[in-house]
């Protein structure tokens, strides 16, 4: 029996595209914990994969593996959950400076037991159109960048609903790289 974790399942598309069809081939699953920065991807891979596996247990945390407080709260959280495989396909290992990694993966070892596995995956996506639709979908990404400005700094007079993201992608031979710009779409 299997209980998985995913770090960073990020949008709707990429649990749809990448992890359900992962999932599909335990027949042994017991458990599914979504654990990405945005509360709202957590929550969302967690009920879509419930949608999917209704006999499992699924949960969601909102934790930012650079914070070493959360880190250590994933360590305490996942460390007892037996036969465990986490997955990670996002981009969340190149967020890390080559000097962080080492302390990281030793952290991030802790939270193994013996046949545990940790499956990572890097995002070479280099096709700007699938890039734009897993990461602007409902302009989801711009809405909860400025919700947490809004919450973190409490900026009463900041209407984080105001603005609309903006994505262009560059490809050339050096580059393959996403500007994304914040439009304001209304004036305040």
């Amino acid at each position: 029996h299997k209980n998985i974790a995913e770090l960073g399942p990020g949008t709707d598309d990429a649990i749809k595209n990448k992890m359900l069809p992962l999932l599909l081939r335990f027949d042994d699953m017991l458990s599914y914990t979504a654990i990405d920065v945005h509360q709202s991807y957590a929550i969302s891979a967690a009920k879509i994969v419930q949608q999917h596996f209704s006999g499992i247990v699924t949960n969601s945390i909102s934790a930012d593996l650079r914070n070493p407080g959360h880190l250590d709260y994933l360590m305490n959280t996942l460390k007892h959950l037996p036969n465990k495989v986490i997955f990670s396909f996002s981009s969340m290992i190149s967020n890390y400076e080559l000097d962080e990694l080492d302390s990281f993966f030793e952290k991030f070892g802790r939270m193994l037991n013996a046949g545990d596995m940790i499956i990572i995956g890097v995002d070479s996506n280099e096709d700007g159109e699938s890039v734009r639709k897993s990461y602007v979908k409902s302009e989801t990404l711009c809405l909860e960048v400025f919700r947490y400005f809004h919450m973190k700094f409490d900026l009463k007079q900041f209407d984080p609903e105001a603005f609309r993201l903006d994505l262009e992608w560059v490809k050339d031979r050096e580059n393959h790289l996403g500007h994304m710009r914040f439009v304001a779409v209304a004036t305040r």
